[in-house]
């Protein structure tokens, strides 16, 4: 019963952080900036993050991997230093991305027809991405300790301090905007500092040991992570290109598709937060056969069930949504609703898929699932978006969705079903203990 009740506790902590971390700022910031400054150069603002969110945290992400898969087997006087090494990893890795928007905003602002609110964000979104990576390279070891409230505190702060954008719009224009993200991410790592001042704040800071261990899956889970999360985005970079929102006959566009495409993603949050979820878990197991195959068929048989389910709510729900949260493009995004939550609900099919190929296959094996998956996923992007508009994004959401997802389950399915054969991790992967 004890571990019942400490699995929905950790479900109820991870239900919340996510919602924080996504739903926050889709529900209330987004609209709110919307109708202050208008469709068009939200349209803009869009472009502008989505070109950030390309990156994200990829360039930490196998840090993040590192951390969840060995910090638990190092001695507990030591894991602080790790985390301090991959920290200063993060940091040092995201100066030259930082740097790459900085100094060719202007370059990448020309792929959206010479947009100058898009020119104006990105040398401040740049810095906003480097310390967003160094405070979740930080918040790793929270996941595998399951100090979850924890990171739902840390991220409400950050989301809290998003509301900046609004006043600052008011006092410096849209590089207002751009500027609450920086100080929010700023802000939110002295608040993690403060926090964990007797692990972050201590010498030395860096040890070559546990840096030459990190470089061991560092950069094939980087990889895989940058395919993957520039594929999610490119539906509106590429609307911003063939239909950029500085043009006054295709404006709301990039919106309209926003709007549709944001609200979905609200409604299939349930499947990220528990791949999250699942991820943290794993970080505890040992070997993929400590878990046995009924696990594992019982656990795909729920991953479809949970995708219907999605799908289900989301066409019951989603119009209202879209008219409640973006009335003045609404009439246009729910005419895409149906296709885009389709898109979404079958995506979450490789989403809850993959935590077990991160975590028990080799690293070698994700950056390859991915190219393909980006492959499948641009494709379509880029042969339908340019004639059809939003609604050749939302068709090719759903064809590069079926094809990734297809993807990952095949991989679950061959490896933890059929064969029960898995790729051996590289030496010292494994941790003590069951979730």
């Amino acid at each position: 019963m004890s571990r019942i009740l400490k699995m929905g506790r950790y479900v109820s902590w991870t239900v919340i952080d996510q919602f924080i971390s996504l739903g926050v700022p889709r529900l209330i910031l987004f609209p709110i900036l919307a109708k202050i400054i208008g469709v068009d150069i939200f349209g803009s603002f869009v472009l502008a993050l989505g070109t950030i969110l390309m990156i994200g945290l990829a360039p930490s992400n196998g840090l993040i991997g590192y951390i969840i898969r060995d910090l638990v087997k190092q001695p507990e006087q030591e894991q602080a230093l790790l985390v301090r090494t991959t920290m200063v990893l993060s940091f040092v890795t995201m100066i030259p991305i930082a740097l790459a928007y900085i100094i060719g905003s202007r370059l990448i602002a020309s792929t959206f027809g010479g947009d100058t609110v898009v020119a104006r964000l990105l040398p401040i979104l740049g810095l906003f991405l480097l310390l967003t990576n160094v405070v979740e390279t930080s918040l790793a070891a929270y996941r595998v300790r399951r100090q979850f409230a924890r990171m739902a505190l840390i991220h409400g702060v950050q989301s809290t301090l998003l509301f900046l954008a609004i006043p600052l719009y008011y006092a410096m224009g849209m590089s207002g905007i751009a500027m609450a993200y920086f100080l929010a991410a700023a802000l939110t790592l002295c608040v993690v500092a403060w926090f964990e001042r007797d692990v972050l704040l201590c010498r030395p800071f860096y040890c070559t040991k546990f840096a030459r261990e990190a470089m061991r899956v560092w950069p094939a889970l980087s990889i895989a992570a940058a395919i993957t999360l520039s594929a999610g985005y490119l539906d509106r970079i590429f609307l911003g290109h063939w239909w950029p929102p500085n043009d006054p006959g295709t404006k709301a566009v990039v919106t309209t598709y926003f709007a549709a495409a944001s609200m979905a993603a609200l409604v299939a949050i349930p499947g990220t937060l528990l791949a999250n979820l699942v991820l943290s878990l794993l970080g505890r197991v040992q070997q993929s056969d400590h878990l046995d195959r009924r696990f594992y068929v019982l656990y795909l048989v729920g991953v479809w069930v949970s995708a219907v389910a999605v799908f289900g709510i989301g066409w019951l729900i989603g119009p209202t949504l879209v008219l409640f949260f973006y009335p003045d493009v609404a009439q246009d995004a729910v005419l895409l609703w149906s296709l885009v939550m389709l898109g979404f609900a079958i995506f979450n099919i490789g989403t809850l898929c993959r935590p077990f190929a991160s975590k028990f296959l080799s690293p070698a094996v994700l950056p390859v699932v991915s190219m393909i998956s980006f492959v499948a996923r641009v494709t379509p992007l880029f042969l339908l978006i340019p004639t059809r508009g939003a609604m050749g994004a939302a068709q090719g959401l759903v064809i590069g969705s079926t094809v990734t997802s297809s993807l990952w389950m095949g991989l679950y399915v061959k490896n933890f079903i059929i064969s029960r054969r898995v790729s051996a991790l590289p030496s010292g992967d494994d941790v003590a203990g069951m979730p």
